[in-house]
């Protein structure tokens, strides 16, 4: 009982430090206001707004940025500015998934491929290697085209290469960590492996994942973006940024702001997990904590 409430002290001090290490990041937390004030405008953006989205108001049509429209009106005189706000929505709809499917299919594999090793981990790194071959935006257009135009086929179409580096991540921690003392000491006080997995080799590999996760969460955006831009991702009625900068390219001369708004939403957006994922390295990183 000693030794599993000093373990969980250590480690509630251990994620203390890294809390402060990246409280002080001033960059890191730019990132996170980004992120978080990018949840409250997908949850209550589009209530607040007096406009609806879908709505053509043609009395209106092509005005500039206004008091009345902050972000002026496109071609049917829908507000861009609550159109960017809804757009929100459906990218964290889409990020969120994709995220979520690649990490809990990808870091069960690595981390079972890392800890037992023999064939079970040759057939599932040859597979990693080969669904690595193959460029991500390649595969990604292969799959929306396979399986057509909706929000589940763009979840596959992420997921699918990104959950190829939570495996190869997991795995690497795993051949680093399933040798070391502690290990070899759950093991021989007869913890079966899945407790040895979860409950001491786990917790150690939070880091590179964590990391993985923000940088992902960026990737999936640019994707689902460029994917509805070429018109093969989200079509309409569905709001999405890369559908707004696919309209707005039509009329970039006579109505920049159609494209330049949703346009600096996905580049802000990006932006604010890139340096979340910066603000992570630096606190997990035992050489940037020195420094």
């Amino acid at each position: 009982m000693s030794g599993g409430y000093e373990l969980r002290r250590r480690r509630s001090a251990e994620i203390r430090e890294k809390w402060l290490i990246f409280s002080t990041n001033k960059v890191a937390l730019f990132g996170l206001c980004i992120f978080i004030t990018s949840i409250l405008v997908a949850i209550f953006g589009p209530l607040l707004s007096p406009y609806d989205p879908y709505q053509p108001q043609l009395a209106v049509r092509m005005m500039g940025p206004s008091a009345q429209h902050w972000f002026g009106t496109d071609q049917l005189g829908r507000d861009v500015a609550t159109r960017v706000m809804e757009g929100t929505r459906t990218t964290l709809y889409v990020a969120v998934g994709a995220v979520f499917i690649a990490f809990t299919l990808g870091t069960p594999l690595g981390a079972l491929a890392g800890y037992f090793r023999g064939k079970f981990e040759a057939v599932v790194m040859r597979l990693i290697d080969a669904m690595m071959a193959f460029p991500s935006r390649l595969m990604a257009i292969a799959l929306v085209a396979f399986m057509g135009a909706s929000i589940p086929a763009l979840w596959a179409a992420i997921s699918v290469h990104s959950m190829t580096r939570y495996c190869r991540i997991i795995r690497g921690e795993m051949l680093a960590h399933r040798e070391k003392e502690y290990v070899q000491s759950a093991r021989i006080s007869g913890e079966g492996h899945l407790t040895i997995i979860l409950r001491e080799i786990m917790p150690n590999c939070l880091a590179p994942l964590m990391i993985q996760l923000s940088l992902n969460f960026a990737e999936a955006i640019l994707i689902e973006s460029s994917l509805s831009y070429l018109g093969l991702g989200l079509s309409p009625p569905t709001i999405s940024w890369g559908l707004m900068l696919k309209d707005g390219q039509r009329s970039m001369e006579i109505m920049p702001w159609i494209a330049i708004f949703p346009g600096a939403a996905i580049a802000i957006f990006v932006l604010g997990f890139n340096l979340i994922g910066d603000g992570l390295r630096d606190a997990f990183d035992p050489r940037q904590r020195r420094r």
